[in-house]
């Protein structure tokens, strides 16, 4: 058995995360609590480099032995920057931390994914919070063409979790009739 630990995930389509609904709060109103310290250390992974992960775990053979695997992001951020970084875009946003709030994701070391599953994160929300926050705000009128380039290589996305969820399903069905066999 395989357990796999995620932090934050981000990325196109994606409406369910930390990031996503900082940004809606952005939007919204002018004040944005964000869950846990100011200096707590929180790690924001891809999308991408999640099914990237995925697709190199279904190439290999499963152990009768469990394997934790920690996915994150080889440049974890801050609350406090995260917090700058969506005032760039939110100036008149006012930040709040919880520091009340227990519940919150933190980075874990990644070791095994990297040395077992040759796996890199490629993916870095400090330089990357720009054409999220355009996908989620829409483009400005000099970055459109761009931004439509942008949409036209993520369309196929959808696709692709179909193909990730049909080859999760094959490896568990495989490795239940492993576990059953004996």
């Amino acid at each position: 058995m395989t357990i796999l630990r995620v932090p934050y995930i981000y990325g196109p389509d994606e409406k369910a995360g930390l990031l996503y609904k900082l940004i809606q709060k952005c939007k919204n109103r002018n004040e944005v609590v964000i869950p846990g310290s100011a200096d707590r250390a929180c790690s924001f992974l891809h999308v991408d480099d999640v099914v990237d992960f995925l697709k190199r775990a279904s190439d290999e053979e499963y152990s009768p032995a469990t394997l934790v695997v920690n996915l994150s992001s080889s440049a974890n951020v801050t609350n406090l920057r995260i917090s700058e970084l969506l005032n760039k875009y939110f100036p008149n946003a006012i930040f709040n931390f919880d520091d009340e709030c227990k519940i919150f994701t933190m980075p874990a070391e990644g070791s095994t994914a990297k040395k077992m599953f040759d796996w890199v994160d490629l993916h870095d929300l400090s330089t990357e919070l720009d054409k999220y926050a355009d996908l989620m705000d829409g483009a400005s009128t000099s970055e459109q063409g761009g931004l439509r380039k942008t949409f036209g290589k993520l369309s196929g996305f959808t696709g692709l979790l179909k193909w990730v969820e049909l080859i999760l399903g094959a490896a568990l069905t495989q490795f239940l009739s492993q576990l059953t066999a004996h």
